[in-house]
């Protein structure tokens, strides 16, 4: 047997969602997952966690759908729960935050969450927001 190197000229396979700031890695759904635990106002499955280009380089954005029967929420009490979970089990910082009615986040028909259509939604304005309680702009 001979275990030699091994070069891929090309990739092939569908393409990762990754999130990658500051040289390290994270994954969409693990951040969602965190998010959508971190306040009951939140529906569940709805959240889309993408990259976005900010003045201090890359960040951190999230798309939450608010649960039907918390629309009166205090917006802020939420993001801030958001952005503490977001911080102690990831160690990032969410650069902008986005509230949605249900159906806000775009998603497959098969129910899939469609990350690169959420956050050109949110670039373009196109979203159902409910609030966006951080003023940051998008770059």
């Amino acid at each position: 047997m001979h275990y030699g190197l091994f070069r891929a000229d090309y990739v092939t396979g569908r393409l990762k969602e990754l999130i990658i700031i500051r040289g390290q890695n994270h994954y969409p759904h693990d951040i969602e997952a965190t998010a959508l635990n971190a306040h009951e106002a939140l529906r569940p499955a709805g959240a889309a966690a993408f990259s976005l280009d900010t003045e201090e380089g890359e960040g951190l954005g999230l798309l939450l759908e608010i649960e039907r029967g918390y629309f009166d929420v205090d917006l802020a009490l939420v993001e801030n729960a958001v952005r503490d979970a977001v911080s102690r089990q990831h160690q990032l910082q969410v650069a902008k935050m986005v509230f949605v009615r249900p159906g806000g986040v775009p998603k497959t028909s098969s129910g899939k969450i469609q990350r690169l259509l959420a956050r050109q939604k949110l670039q373009s304005g196109d979203l159902p927001l409910i609030g966006s309680p951080a003023a940051e702009a998008i770059v």
